[in-house]
């Protein structure tokens, strides 16, 4: 009975949703009445594959939708201030009111997208509406969509997106109110740094904005001279015709005298009816074509008085012609004759009046031809303008790709020359050696019997260490350790993703993955210490991803990185900070050349901060090595990756809450018997009791977890919150019997909390939230 705009829409008005945006909008909770009517929509849709709707009410009820269907998708769409800001002044009178209520009705919108779109980043694509004036952005809005959300949808053949508006004036005018509004793009910048698709060109400076305008002007001055031409054309016309009805009312006026002519009486007032009917032909082509002058351009404006004053004075003349005729009208009814031998002059008149109102049709027809070549015109200027971009694009495209490959030619070249180098040396020791072949060649056969006895030794030795240990194991045993690999980020480095050298080191940026490429490693076991002397947030520091050759290394921080000086006055890391990771290299990944991947779970601009620095950052890196270690292999689970285990919710970016229940477990990878040391890392918790209550144990056996970093007196006495991530580390035995059965590490937690309870819209039951447990070997 009802579409999904009309349900949405007796929501907002049954609840009372602000539509008008005075305020923050707030998430719904629509009653069990709207619930009803909710489900028979979505039972009435159960046939089709696909479906949905686009409407604004849709903000109120965000969460109320996701979490009706866990099938449900969104589709979020914002566009630039000054995009939307030209709209509204194209439409809508200005007035300092009107911008700031679009300033805060922007913002309070697009906050609400932004705030859900990172909530529900599974469930989510978000795009700026500009880009889709691009045909291969919209081409890939079909393809984020289909990898995003699983939805796979197809363009019709006739789809075309349109240009967004591009009148300059419009654009500078929004260009200068939004200036003393900062806040708008601050927000403009953040949702261009997480969206999906955005529009990939910068906002038009006010010089190039003032260029187009005046052009615009000129284009807008050059038709407004033709409609003054015409208009005057017209005002010519229109006194002609005054003048020929004079002369007739004239004539008319001498002819009352006449009793006897009752018939040309009656042509002479349809003689005056065909006059005053083009009269206002000519009135209401004044008019359209005022009408026309008036939406040229705003500066018209004094023009268009002009023009209205001579409406005025038309219409005045048009009523008290009209009086006039009335007049006319009765006096030709009291006519009983008219004045002989003048019926041939009245013919000649009627035709030239006839021939006047053709002229008049000629003139009009020649006035809709222009019109129309003035249409055809713009459509082929919007046609060229499009078509104009796409080739920058292409161009800008095409630069790049000739850079990387001439780059590649001088790479080349520089290898081709080293490599004539090489031969010339090789061409010139060969003369030299072979005199020397006669006599290795003896060496070399008693050389080959020593190696073949060598190798026979080597085949007997292998036999024996392949009936005790692991293929790999014996690859570790005869491994050399390399040498120690240093990498100094103050100087150019081999890798991707790194702004220039700087002399405390390098960002890494403007992407989320930066790579290292060092020489290949051998297998065996090796520790990797990368020394950081800034970043851009706290965060991006205990979020870093790093592998080698596509396998996780963990990572942990080293050192004191916080003390109570430095919490009083809310700084986190105390720079530089260290981090350490131990990592095995098998013989599939020694085959392999070696790369380091950074990846970051975002970057910041320090122009969102007020910064003249627009580059977008993540890390700064002074230097990294690499040693290799003759020790076993550290294991651990990722819970940022899958896991086995029971009672976990999903993953999220730094890790995995426990709960709905009170008791969790998680499957540990398989280890030798040996006694090893667990470190498991807590990212964050419910309330500090919980993390202090709960109980651990391994198969069974109770563990007894330390806090290497515990609450100092003044912070328990000043009532400060732990700081995380916490590591909890422990001792174990582990037998032979428990490595056969398999080790389950079981959590029991004293409470479980619902966010909900302190305000917040998750109704959860949470209790800790983990990364990584790892497994060390002890000696």
């Amino acid at each position: 009975m009802f579409s999904p705009e009309e349900i949405q829409k007796k929501i907002c008005d049954g609840i009372g949703a602000d539509s008008s945006f005075n305020c923050e909008p707030a998430q719904l909770k629509p009653g069990k009445v709207w619930q009803g009517l909710s489900a028979d929509l979505f039972i009435a849709n159960l046939d089709q594959e696909i479906w949905g709707w686009a409407d604004l009410n849709t903000l109120f009820l965000l969460n109320y939708w996701r979490d009706f269907d866990p099938q449900t998708r969104f589709v979020l769409v914002y566009s630039s201030p000054t995009y939307a800001l030209a709209q509204l002044l194209r439409e809508q009178e200005t007035s300092p009111a009107l911008v700031e209520s679009f300033c805060l009705s922007w913002l309070r919108v697009n906050s609400e997208l932004l705030r859900f779109y990172n909530r529900n980043l599974d469930r989510c694509v978000l795009f700026n509406i500009e880009a889709l004036s691009l045909p291969l952005e919209a081409i890939r809005l079909l393809s984020v969509s289909r990898d995003r959300l699983g939805v796979s949808l197809s363009a019709p053949a006739d789809w075309c997106i349109e240009q967004p508006m591009n009148d300059a004036a419009f654009r500078l005018f929004a260009y200068s109110l939004l200036q003393e509004h900062p806040s708008v793009q601050v927000l403009y910048k953040e949702l261009e740094s997480v969206a999906d698709i955005i529009y990939d060109f910068p906002e038009p400076q006010k010089e190039i904005l003032i260029a187009k305008t005046f052009v615009q002007y000129q284009h807008l001055a050059e038709r407004h001279g033709e409609a003054r031409e015409l208009s005057t054309q017209l005002n010519v016309q229109v006194l002609e015709l005054q003048s020929q009805l004079g002369q007739i009312q004239q004539e008319l006026a001498f002819e009352k005298q006449k009793p006897d002519q009752s018939s040309q009486l009656k042509d002479l007032k349809k003689e005056n009816e065909l006059l005053l009917l083009q009269m206002h032909q000519v009135q209401e082509e004044l008019e359209s074509y005022f009408l026309q002058c008036q939406r040229l351009s705003s500066e018209q404006v004094k023009v268009a008085k002009e023009r209205q004053t001579q409406i005025q004075q038309l219409t005045q003349a048009r009523d008290q012609q009209a009086k006039l005729a009335a007049e006319r009208q009765s006096q030709i009814q009291q006519l009983v004759q008219a004045r002989d031998g003048q019926a041939e002059e009245r013919q000649t008149q009627i035709q030239q009046l006839t021939q006047a109102r053709d002229e008049q049709a000629k003139l009009a027809a020649e006035r809709q031809s222009q019109i129309q070549q003035l249409v055809r015109a713009r459509d082929e200027k919007a046609k060229l303008v499009t078509e104009q971009q796409a080739l920058i694009q292409k161009q800008t495209r095409t630069q790049n790709e000739y850079e990387i490959l001439n780059g590649e030619n001088a790479r080349l070249k520089n290898q081709s020359n080293v490599l004539e180098a090489k031969l010339r040396d090789a061409q010139a020791s060969v003369s030299s050696k072979q005199s020397e072949l006669t006599k290795e060649n003896e060496l070399l056969l008693l050389q080959l019997h020593q190696v073949q006895k060598e190798l026979e030794h080597y085949f007997l030795k292998y036999q024996e260490v392949t009936q005790s240990k692991s293929y790999v194991t014996f690859l570790q045993d005869l491994a050399q350790p390399t040498e120690p690999i240093l990498v100094d980020f103050c100087r150019p480095v081999d890798g991707d993703n790194w702004y220039d050298a700087e002399a405390n080191g390098s960002w890494a940026g403007p992407e989320k993955i930066s790579t290292i490429r060092i020489p290949s490693l051998s297998p065996g076991q090796y520790q990797l210490k990368l020394d950081v002397v800034d970043a851009k947030n706290p965060k991006i520091l205990d979020e870093i991803s790093l592998s080698y050759n596509g396998q996780a290394i963990f990572l942990q921080r080293q050192g004191n990185t916080h003390n109570l000086f430095f919490a009083l006055f809310k700084k986190k890391v105390r720079y530089p900070v260290q981090l350490q990771a131990i990592f095995t290299v098998n013989a599939t990944q020694a085959s392999k050349p070696g790369v380091l991947a950074f990846q970051f779970a975002k970057l910041i601009s320090s122009q969102i901060r007020g910064r003249g620095d627009n580059r977008f950052l993540a890390i700064q890196v002074c230097k990294l090595h690499i040693a290799s270690l003759r020790t076993q292999e550290i294991v651990g689970i990722d819970l940022r990756k899958d896991i086995q285990g029971q009672n976990w919710y999903h993953v999220e970016p730094d890790g995995r809450w426990a709960g709905p229940g009170k008791f969790s477990t998680l499957s540990l990878p398989k280890v030798k018997s040996s006694r090893y040391k667990i470190e498991i890392e807590v990212v964050d918790a419910m309330a500090p009791q919980i993390l202090k209550g709960t109980k651990f144990s391994l198969n069974g056996i109770p563990l007894n977890f330390v806090d290497p970093s515990p609450l100092s007196l003044l912070r328990r006495l000043i009532g400060k919150r732990k700081k995380y991530p916490v590591i909890l580390t422990a001792h174990v035995d582990v037998s032979q019997s428990q490595c056969n059965a398999g080790l389950n590490l079981e959590f029991e937690f004293p409470s479980v909390i619902s966010p909900a309870s302190r305000g917040s819209d998750d109704n959860r039951h949470l209790a800790l939230r983990l990364r990584t447990v790892k497994l060390i070997p002890l000696p």
